[in-house]
């Protein structure tokens, strides 16, 4: 018997019903059947009556639901305790490019907001560049990169894949694509980003120089880039995703053959973690773990 099975009795018993429970409790109805299967024959007793109206509680269940509750208030009272004494307090910083994983780091910060009040959060868009060399400085605690880095040097904390591609009007060339070959780059005006200069994974795909493509742009964040794009001035190079709606007049069509790269949480290597940022660390890597499930 665990928690977990007493607070699926209690929400059952409240709702009368196995299937409005299971709707409650985001939990398919068979499998709570056979929870509550399971504890009545751990306890040799029968807990629930069954009908084609719902269930009822026996008088062994009445029992066990009052029993639960108090279980569960003692529990919610301890782990409220717990925290209140721990009294975690700072400041968690993050120097971001722009990536649709952002998602999950976002998630991270709400459960920890809602266990540490005192715990404060910093976040500063940057390219992957300046995100490094902030953590280099010991600026930020964690960058949050698109594509590997020099693990000699940083921890990291992988979170996805990106899959790149190019944002482009609907009516030019590349817009009517289901997918863009390195050749059919040749000759249209780019918008890349200025990171590609430093360190590209673009001309690895290509297969050919940068220099052989017509880049008459270069942009740092995505949506300067993409008024760019707007404006006929060029396809913006960059990742799936980089933002939730496209402009009307814009499309993203991927590379071909697929291109993708890492999206990483990373911190330097030798540099001890403040206990905020470890738990930074140990709650992203619980949301990961359940959505890999």
């Amino acid at each position: 018997m665990d928690i977990r099975v007493l607070k699926y009795f209690v929400v059952a018993a409240q709702c009368r019903s196995i299937s409005a429970a299971s709707k409650t409790l985001y939990i398919t109805q068979p499998t709570l059947t056979r929870q509550f299967k399971d504890l009545e024959d751990e306890l040799g007793q029968q807990l629930l009556v069954r009908s084609k109206h719902g269930i009822a509680l026996t008088e062994k269940g009445e029992l066990f639901y009052e029993r639960a509750l108090e279980i569960l208030s003692m529990v919610d009272k301890l782990k409220h305790e717990i925290k209140k004494t721990e009294e975690i307090e700072g400041t968690i910083s993050i120097a971001a490019a722009e990536t649709p994983f952002m998602t999950l780091i976002a998630e991270t910060i709400e459960n920890l907001a809602e266990k540490y009040d005192k715990l404060r959060f910093e976040i500063i868009t940057a390219t992957r560049t300046d995100a490094l060399n902030m953590l280099d400085k010991s600026c930020y605690d964690f960058a949050l990169v698109v594509r590997p880095v020099d693990t000699r040097l940083y921890n990291t904390l992988p979170l996805g894949l990106t899959r790149w591609g190019v944002v482009t009007r609907k009516e030019g060339p590349l817009g009517k694509l289901t997918g863009v070959k390195p050749e059919q780059l040749k000759g249209q005006p780019l918008i890349a980003p200025f990171s590609e200069r430093e360190d590209s994974i673009v001309e690895s795909w290509l297969g050919f120089s940068l220099k052989e493509l017509n880049i008459k742009l270069t942009y740092n964040l995505i949506n300067n880039g993409l008024y760019l794009a707007r404006q006929g001035l060029g396809s913006v190079v960059t990742i799936a995703n980089i933002v939730e709606t496209l402009p009307e007049n814009l499309i993203f069509v991927p590379f071909v053959p697929k291109l993708a790269a890492p999206t990483s949480l990373v911190w330097k290597k030798g540099r001890s973690l403040s206990q905020p940022a470890k738990l930074l660390v140990t709650e992203l890597d619980a949301i990961l773990g359940r959505v890999q499930e």
